[in-house]
């Protein structure tokens, strides 16, 4: 354990990323007592000494956390394994959930298609949330398996990658109806052109598992002031 941080609103213990498998479980069924007495949440946190540093005044992101309130009615063991596989995929941290959703920040941007691609076949095949470490936010994923397909996911981080100075962002509701929108902003007025003409090709067309369309909403600066383009992917009709 490096530390405990008590408050009368919750309760979060550190540990190494280091430490073992059995050990992690065998420490958080140890802290069962200390779960069912507080008055708050209890979470069990591993923090890395060799987390990626992109500004020195923001604090890295952890490896995992799980929130051992949340986990007492479930196998906790089951729980925290999956949450150890999915923290050991290269590029992924910040691995957690929330209110039954995933969440993962990706270090790089060469790493997301694959941490995408493992994790939403694994651990996170009933969606999940997927950032990219950024001092200024970049691309950030916000992934429905019944809404978007794996090509699509592929076609937006392949964007990011492409528009490096852009804001990248697939959103959805994570509960209740869940329709996503794709939003790219600070683009130029020739890069918004392009894009919408790249989004509306017709080999997009099935970027909703569906077949329902999948909407993209493109903002760009220009002498005129911010300016919007919008569509759908494949130029499905919109209904």
């Amino acid at each position: 354990m490096i530390s405990c941080d008590r408050s009368s609103q919750s309760t979060l213990v550190v540990i190494d990323v280091d430490a073992s498998a059995e050990d992690v479980i065998a420490f958080a069924e140890s802290l069962d007592g200390v779960t069912a007495a507080s008055s708050g949440p209890v979470s069990l946190e591993a923090r890395s000494t060799h987390a990626l540093v992109l500004d020195p005044e923001v604090a890295p992101p952890f490896s995992w956390r799980i929130d051992l309130n949340a986990e007492r009615s479930t196998d906790l063991a089951a729980s925290l394994r999956d949450t150890l596989k999915a923290a050991s995929v290269p590029g992924a941290v910040g691995v957690t959930r929330d209110s039954g959703w995933s969440f993962v920040t990706v270090q790089r941007i060469e790493q997301f298609e694959d941490v995408f691609d493992v994790l939403s076949h694994g651990a996170f095949a009933h969606g999940a949330t997927y950032t990219l470490q950024s001092v200024n936010e970049r691309l950030r994923i916000v992934h429905v398996p019944e809404r978007t397909s794996a090509d699509a996911i592929h076609e937006i981080i392949s964007i990011a990658q492409d528009y490096p100075d852009a804001e990248v962002l697939l959103e959805s509701m994570t509960s209740g109806p869940q329709f996503p929108t794709f939003y790219v902003s600070r683009l130029t007025p020739l890069q918004q052109q392009e894009l919408a003409a790249r989004l509306r090709d017709s080999r997009l067309a099935g970027a909703d598992v569906d077949g329902y369309p999948l909407e993209f909403v493109l903002g760009s600066m220009g002498e005129q002031g911010v300016t919007y383009v919008s569509g759908t992917f494949g130029d499905v009709p919109a209904g």
